[in-house]
């Protein structure tokens, strides 16, 4: 019986043994399921979500433009970008875009007016990493140029390509660094606009 008995311990811890050694090499394995990983993070009290859902970003900053065949159109100002989109994947995000800029320029030694640039857009974000991020898209711009003998307003095509880094995150919401280019079409030429620009989102 005793034999017996030694016997049982001995199988017993060998099973023990080799399924902590299972255990271990589950855990330790590559092919891991990524979405049984994600569903134990969202169980921390801090969600750990990727982008789902609706999205809404705001940037404001500084801008610069720059005009070809317009005279008067360079100048410096500010910008905002506000946009709504929708998650596709959990790498891209389909967006509407309403961009703005505002540059001030002399049309005499004392007289200060400022362009506006305004752009309805229709694009899309992707995300190369988790939190660099590049973004295109297409659509409408309009482009209000005041000079000395009279006001010009510039309708046209227009396009924009941006770039961003989420720098911080809490829960859904995220902050970050972008910078973006606007490019406009019209009668008279091209109208550009670049923006350099701090951004807050919600996922």
């Amino acid at each position: 019986m005793a034999r017996i008995a030694s016997r049982a311990v001995t199988v017993s811890l060998g099973v023990a043994l080799i399924a902590g050694a299972a255990g271990r090499a589950a855990a330790d394995s590559p092919g891991q399921d990524a979405s049984a990983q994600h569903a134990a993070e969202e169980a921390n009290l801090e969600s750990n979500a990727p982008r789902a859902g609706l999205t809404l970003s705001a940037a404001v900053g500084g801008s610069f433009a720059l005009g070809f065949g317009i005279d008067d159109s360079v100048g410096r100002g500010g910008a905002l970008s506000l946009r709504v989109g929708h998650v596709m994947t959990p790498s891209s995000v389909l967006l509407f875009e309403l961009e703005g800029a505002s540059q001030f320029h002399k049309t005499s030694m004392t007289n200060v007016v400022h362009n506006d640039d305004v752009h309805l857009l229709v694009g899309a974000q992707y995300y190369t990493n988790a939190s660099f991020w590049i973004r295109g898209g297409a659509g409408y711009g309009m482009y209000t140029l005041v000079q000395a003998a009279d006001t010009k307003h510039l309708a046209g095509a227009a396009t924009v390509f941006g770039l961003g880094l989420d720098i911080l995150r809490r829960h859904y919401f995220v902050l970050g660094v972008e910078a973006f280019v606007t490019g406009t079409v019209n009668r008279d030429g091209l109208i550009t606009s670049s923006a350099l620009c701090l951004g807050a989102s919600y996922y």
